[in-house]
């Protein structure tokens, strides 16, 4: 998703310490995102006290549409040295990567895996 030359990698972090509620979560895709919180232990922080990736070990709760059709899914954020060589990033500019392993719940099937998603900020000048 290009988010515009104006997004940087400290907002993206902000936006996922901060989106908190459903609200907010609405916020980034109005018309797809349906609902979304995190796991109870995200919130034993305060909006104030989340510190950079907060979100790194916590579970994002989300109700929304892919394809026209509602999913129910898990989003398990984790360190982004797990799948990149970040000593790499000052260097190509990128000012945020977040990783996540997502789930999908299926009322028959149960939690199921089905792929992961990376958010990269790439800053670019000029």
């Amino acid at each position: 998703t290009d988010l515009g030359e104006n997004v940087n990698g400290e907002m993206m972090d902000w936006w996922f310490r901060n989106c908190d509620d459903d609200e907010k979560y609405r916020w980034w895709h109005p018309k797809d995102h349906i609902k979304g919180t995190w796991d109870d232990s995200f919130f034993a922080a305060m909006p104030h006290e989340r510190n950079r990736g907060h979100y790194v070990g916590h579970t994002h709760i989300v109700e929304e549409c892919i394809g026209g059709l509602k999913q129910n899914l898990l989003i398990e954020f984790e360190r982004t040295s797990k799948y990149f060589d970040v000593s790499s990033f000052d260097d190509n500019n990128i000012t945020a990567c977040l990783v996540a392993k997502v789930y999908v719940e299926d009322p028959v099937a149960g939690v199921l895996a089905v792929g992961h998603l990376i958010h990269m900020v790439r800053e670019q000048y000029g």
